[in-house]
């Protein structure tokens, strides 16, 4: 019987090797699957008026509450930003824009606000950067977010902790394989004073592919089906004029497909906003100097 790992030569093994991982990711991921009851399950019907929060949280959690929230502000009002000079990035010596939000002079009531926009519009009150979405305000929106799991969890939109449990364990199965092909044939090609380059980088990114695509999902298959579903449903909202869009409308495009159907618009600013929330250690002007400019009818 023919040992892949002592007799194939260094090409054969590498298609081989290639063979093998491709193969326990794709039964790895079978394995998950079938794990997740809710494939049989229906997809529900999509509600009249869904609610833009609830499907952005079944998105991603608050980071997407937080997004549809503070779009919303904007877009009818409450929210407005200023562009003034004062930073100095450390590799540049010429001064920055500084982008901050806060309250527009004349704002519509605060008794139209949902109490999730309410209590985002009120921590709006301090001018804020975009750097501050991420230290503080995400945290303001997920004591917000705890009714919404619950009801998606209650629907089976979420992956079973047991489907979880599984993918972790998936997962360092089939890294196991990939890393005992590859560090055997490795020991027997040093033993030869064989090179072992190529078969390192396929180590590597065998490793990579199985711990990207074998994780713990967070969404059941039931829930990505619906959320696909929505994200269909409102696929005509791209064409709008989104400054003109009833709220509601702008509110499920954002919930749905993220900034991306903004970028030709006033709101483009927003995707770069979001970003730079994420890397508060990076000089805080790239935004006003460039994709923000285009922001200009967010107050």
């Amino acid at each position: 019987m023919v040992n892949p790992i002592t007799d194939f030569a260094a090409v054969e093994f590498l298609v081989f090797y290639a063979m093998l991982i491709g193969l326990t990711v794709f039964l790895g991921r079978l394995w998950i699957r079938s794990r997740d009851e809710t494939r049989f399950h229906f997809v529900p019907t999509l509600p009249v008026n869904p609610d833009p929060y609830e499907i952005a949280c079944l998105k991603g959690g608050e980071e997407e509450v937080m997004k549809v929230a503070v779009a919303g502000l904007l877009q009818r009002g409450y929210l407005t930003r200023e562009i003034s000079e004062g930073i100095v990035p450390r590799d540049t010596d010429r001064e920055l824009p500084v982008l901050t939000f806060l309250p527009a002079a004349h704002h519509p009531g605060i008794d139209k606000l949902t109490p999730l926009e309410a209590s985002v519009f009120e921590w709006f009150g301090t001018p804020r950067t975009p750097e501050d979405l991420e230290k503080d305000l995400r945290w303001r929106v997920a004591a917000h977010c705890h009714t919404y799991e619950e009801k998606l969890r209650a629907e089976s939109m979420f992956a079973s902790e047991e489907m979880q449990e599984g993918a972790t364990t998936t997962r360092l199965m089939a890294l196991a394989v990939i890393a005992f092909f590859g560090v055997t044939r490795a020991v027997v090609a040093i033993g030869r004073d064989k090179p072992i380059g190529f078969l390192f980088e396929m180590f590597v990114a065998g490793c990579a592919i199985a711990w990207g695509l074998l994780g713990a999902p967070r969404l059941s298959i039931r829930g990505s089906r619906y959320l696909e579903q929505l994200r269909h449903s409102v696929d005509w909202m791209t064409s709008l004029s989104v400054p003109g869009m009833a709220t509601p409308n702008f509110l499920m495009l954002v919930a749905t497909a993220g900034f991306s159907p903004l970028a030709a618009t006033e709101f483009a600013c927003l995707d770069d906003v979001f970003k730079r929330s994420k890397q508060s250690e990076a000089p805080a002007g790239g935004c006003g100097g460039g994709g923000c400019g285009g922001c200009g009818g967010c107050g």
